[in-house]
Order: C-alpha cells, then sequence, then structure tokens
C-alpha cells in the first residue's frame, strides 16, 4: 500500500475495514481467525498466496470451526480455501496449520496472570486436559518442522517424556533468565496480581453444555481489562476468567460453571451476566469437540 497512490491506499483500507470483522482476544491468541467473506481478497493482496496450493474442506467439518465461515462456502456445501503461508514463502521456512476448535476456549484461564499461571501447572504436569493436548498437538508439528524427529508419533512421544519428566519446565526456566525474567514469580505464582474480587458463579440450569461462546468470553475479558479495545489501553494483568467446564459436560443447577476475577463488583455483575449467556445447555446427549479438526502442510 506504501508504493500506491494515496487514494488507492485508501480504498484498500476502506475494503478491508469494510471486510474485516472484529477480532477476539481468545481467536487472536488460541485460535484461527476466519475474516467474513475476505479471504480471496486478502490473499490477492500477496504475490506470494498466487502460487500457494487449494486444499478443499468439507463444509459439516469446518463449520464446527466458526460460525462465521459459512459465508465462505458455496452451494454444494465445499469451498476452495487457500492456505496462506507467509512464512514459508516470506522467509523460507516450513509451515503447518492446525484447524483448532473455537467453539470454546482452549484451557481454562482467560487473562494475563491466570495464563501464566496455567502454562506454569501444564509444565508441571497439573494443566487442563484438553491445554496438554493441544500443546502436545504442536509442539509434535515443531519438532518435525525443525527436523528433529522424522515422524509425528516420535515427536510426540519424546515432547510427552520432556513434559512428564520435568525437562520441559526446566528449559522454561532457562528461557524466563536468559531474558531476564523474575524466575522468583515463575516458581511462586502466588505471587502474581491477584483481581480484588474473585468468585465462583454456578450453573443456573441442568443439562449438557452445548455452547461455550469464545467469542463473549474474549470480550467479556477485555471488557474486563485483561485485553486493549485501542492502543494506549491499560492492561489490567489480574482480572480474567476461569472456564470450569466444556462443551458435552453434563451439570447440575448449582455445580460450578466459571470464576470471575474483577476489579471491583460492578465489572464482576456485568461479566457475570455475559458470561452465562456464553454458555448454552441441551436436554440431549452432547459429544465432546475434538481439539483439531484437520492439518494442513
Amino acid at each position: 500500500n506504501q508504493a500506491d497512490s494515496k487514494d488507492k491506499t485508501s480504498s484498500t483500507k476502506d475494503e478491508y475495514t469494510r471486510r474485516k470483522p472484529p477480532i477476539t482476544l481468545e481467536e487472536r491468541y488460541k485460535g484461527v481467525v476466519v475474516y467474513h467473506g475476505s479471504v480471496e481478497y486478502l490473499l490477492a493482496q500477496n504475490d506470494a498466496a498466487k502460487s500457494l496450493p487449494e486444499t478443499v474442506f468439507d463444509k459439516k467439518a469446518i463449520a464446527k470451526v466458526r460460525k462465521a465461515a459459512e459465508e465462505l462456502y458455496d452451494d454444494e456445501n465445499k469451498t476452495f480455501v487457500k492456505v496462506s503461508s507467509l512464512i514459508e514463502n516470506d522467509a523460507d521456512r516450513k509451515a503447518v496449520a492446525l484447524i483448532s476448535d473455537m467453539n470454546q476456549p482452549l484451557g481454562r484461564a482467560v487473562g494475563n496472570a491466570l495464563e501464566v499461571k496455567e502454562a506454569i501447572d501444564t509444565l508441571q504436569g497439573n494443566g487442563p486436559e484438553n491445554f496438554v493436548i493441544h500443546c502436545l498437538d504442536v509442539a509434535e508439528q515443531m519438532l518435525v518442522l525443525g527436523q528433529a524427529f522424522p515422524t509425528v508419533k516420535e515427536a510426540r512421544k519424546a515432547a510427552e517424556i520432556a513434559l512428564n519428566d520435568g525437562t520441559a519446565w526446566q528449559k522454561f526456566l532457562d528461557l524466563v533468565r536468559a531474558q531476564g525474567g523474575g524466575i522468583d514469580y515463575v516458581e511462586h505464582p502466588e505471587k502474581l496480581p491477584q483481581a480484588p474480587v474473585i468468585k465462583t458463579v454456578k450453573s443456573p440450569e441442568t443439562g449438557y453444555l452445548s455452547q461455550i461462546n469464545a467469542r463473549i468470553v474474549g470480550e467479556t475479558a477485555v471488557d474486563l481489562g485483561a485485553g486493549r479495545e485501542k492502543k494506549g489501553d491499560q492492561i489490567n494483568h489480574a482480572v480474567g476468567i476461569e472456564i470450569l467446564r466444556e462443551v458435552g459436560d453434563q451439570i447440575k443447577a448449582g455445580d460450578d460453571l466459571f470464576i470471575l476475577h474483577a476489579q471491583d463488583q460492578a465489572d464482576f455483575d456485568i461479566a457475570k451476566i455475559r458470561l452465562i449467556k456464553a454458555h448454552k445447555w441441551s436436554e440431549s446427549h452432547i459429544d465432546p469437540l475434538p481439539l483439531v479438526y484437520d492439518i494442513v502442510n
């Protein structure tokens, strides 16, 4: 755009703004962002995308990844989606894309200090099961890409061993030390910032959880102060959310549903209402969601 005329730059920017939906905190860091009706447009802006292969995804699978992707499908319930890897083209590096689920938050924690604590728990063998599995899914791909192991099976076994015998935890400490981080906070996460208001919210209904809307969870975390709505906003590292349930769980009214970490009672009250609405219940059995629908390489 910088090489184009002012009018062309403005036009391109307006088109991009018109087509691009809001991106939530959760989507930005823990999943795949699908731009409304703009995949082809965005790819067309980069010459490197012209030579990339096309992959056909079944609509049923992709719709589970994100309802917004409905806009991308044709009448035959399929679409050709170009998988753009600017890393491969611009940096001459291999890349793999994991098409992961965004119908619920990954792991439990949403928020800065809370996510650090969750990472520490995970490296010490106490992380949420779905988060541990997801980390291993990514680790095995990275180890193969880095040519440390010839197959994902061997790579996963090595990653599991490193996680279970403490090697991964020690390497994390080494990384923190190398960057001048505060090891004391890592070894004693109770020293990390804590919100003034921390309360557990109970389930208002009985049934099977059919949805935990990750977009609403992410936006609520931002409203609490865990993320920025615009450049310059201050981050509150203490606030956030802990999601205690997963899609498919059978729960009763009165069971713990989520934990809110808020700066004050007013923020807590608003967030509580929004997060309860983010949960949907069903009287019928609901199967758990897969963590990864497809791997594109």
